[in-house]
């Protein structure tokens, strides 16, 4: 899924789009803390090596810059093998850490789990022959499961001979009332990166929607790339068609508690089409119309369709199969690496035991791991929420324990890559950097964060983690604050 303003949002950008307008004109017009110009980065050009003393009064004369001097920073780095503490500043505050929320949710679905673990959707038919009474399947929150899959679903039924379904269950157990973040904010919820986070989950719960410019003085045509989902919206189309390829661009807005979309702006008649992926607003039809649709398409009638809370089996049906999803280890690879919402939200709901919620599920686990309660506050697993926050200190806690899991390498590895992999592939490109930080990134509008591990050329292995909270100033601005800091950091030498 992919839109030309929203793509950071999938990598855990979930701000707006005036967000990515304003990011545009300031590459264009606003004068930058970049790398090369900044206090810390002078001695980078050169290659001279720092040593720790130095290191303080150089991250201090950096952040009292003007640019950034407004801003709150938590940071803390430490030497990963003595835990040494090399810089600290508000490392025991609590911040909105973004996507860095992603790193606890992840962690502690795999500590609890195992990176093999695989979500499994079991699937149970009742009757014989070519006509079944009954197909139940069972939600368990796959964030993976696709179409495709389904239609793997139906050709398996087509080959044992069924013609006939007289009536297909499909088992949904998380209310309607719970499948949003209640601390999500309501405009992100129209798009990809905040969807619904329900037990049937199909196609990550998105869809896009596509806007083509046609005669000048005409509206822009819609397109669903699924058409099914074209029934559940109501959209009211205020866009126009312009001559030639004007820079002004499409806003899409929800209207609260209503599946309905207003389409503002406009596009050249020379413009590309305008493409964004939207939310599903009824995520559990929206599986069980797909489902519907490809076993027609496979010649299996379907008689009704009945979408119901209660799993419990009766003594005449059985299993038929099961769908599996990825293992753990590639589910987490792709939260911390792409930074999938989605994903963080769903294994956060598969941490849930029987008799906790899924928050203090997640509590209970990162006290294992020795992260102290009192250094964070949880609303949600994938940091889209303004009302988590977490200290520098829980991260560094959080990423130190895990080094000493027997699961630590597997941990680390589902980190992105500096100038490498996932979120960080094109970040710290033509510095001593590159391939020698696994860390994730966060952003929200006005908060950034990165977190992880550094090896230095000639200094022990740091774990450190950098948050900025409350800053008027572009993403931009304090990412290059930030890669500053790291790149200073990868230059420590023993003295």
């Amino acid at each position: 899924m992919f839109h030309h303003s929203k793509f950071l949002k999938t990598v855990g950008f979930p701000s707006k789009a005036r967000w990515i307008i304003g990011f545009l004109l300031m590459m264009l017009m606003t004068p930058k803390v970049a790398i090369a110009d900044s206090p810390l980065s002078q001695t980078v050009r050169s290659r001279d090596r720092r040593c720790v003393a130095d290191i303080p009064q150089k991250i201090d004369t950096l952040l009292s810059q003007p640019e950034l001097r407004t801003a709150h920073w938590g940071i803390l780095v430490k030497n990963l093998q003595n835990q040494t503490t090399l810089y600290q500043r508000g490392a025991e505050q609590l911040f909105v850490p973004a996507s860095n929320t992603k790193l606890l949710t992840t962690a502690a679905a795999l500590v609890k789990s195992g990176e093999n673990y695989r979500i499994k959707t079991p699937i149970y038919s009742q009757g014989e022959g070519a006509s079944l009474n009954r197909l139940r399947i069972i939600g368990k929150g796959d964030p993976s499961l696709t179409t495709e899959q389904l239609k793997t679903l139906a050709n398996h039924l087509k080959s044992q001979g069924i013609q006939q379904i007289k009536t297909l269950s499909l088992v949904e157990t998380i209310a309607p009332q719970n499948l949003l973040k209640p601390t999500w904010e309501w405009e992100d919820i129209y798009f990809y990166y905040a969807p619904a986070v329900n037990q049937l989950i199909l196609n990550q719960n998105t869809v896009n929607l596509t806007l083509s410019p046609q005669a000048v003085g005409q509206p822009l045509q819609v397109t669903w790339s699924d058409a099914i989902t074209a029934k559940q919206w109501q959209i009211i189309n205020q866009t126009r068609t312009v001559s030639g390829n004007p820079t002004q661009r499409i806003r899409i807005k929800g209207v609260l508690g209503q599946p309905v979309l207003v389409l503002e702006g406009e596009l050249g008649n020379q413009s590309e089409p305008d493409i964004t992926a939207i939310a599903i607003p009824d995520p559990v039809r929206y599986f069980a119309d797909s489902l519907q649709q490809v076993l027609t398409e496979a010649g299996i009638q379907v008689g009704r369709v009945e979408i119901t809370n209660n799993p419990a089996i009766n003594s005449q049906e059985k299993q038929l199969l099961e769908i599996e999803s990825p293992t753990l280890k590639e589910l987490i690879t792709e939260i911390n690496q792409n930074s999938n919402n989605l994903y963080a939200e769903s294994l956060l709901n598969h941490i849930q035991d029987s008799d906790n919620t899924a928050i203090e599920s997640l509590k209970e686990t990162l006290n294992s791991l020795k992260v102290e309660n009192n250094q964070y506050f949880l609303k949600d697993g994938s940091g889209l929420s303004r009302q988590t926050l977490v200290s520098p200190t829980a991260f560094v806690q959080l990423l130190t324990s895990m080094t000493q899991s027997p699961l630590g390498t597997t941990y680390r590895d589902s980190l992105a890559i500096a100038g490498q992999t996932g979120t960080l592939k094109n970040r710290f490109l033509n510095t001593p950097v590159v391939g020698k930080l696994q860390g994730k990134t966060g952003t929200l509008s006005g908060a950034i964060s990165l977190s992880g591990y550094l090896q230095p050329t000639d200094f022990a292995p740091l774990v450190f983690s950098i948050l900025v909270n409350n800053s008027e100033q572009p993403a931009s601005i304090l990412r290059n604050a930030i890669d500053t800091i790291i790149i200073e950091l990868s230059q420590l030498k023993p003295c």
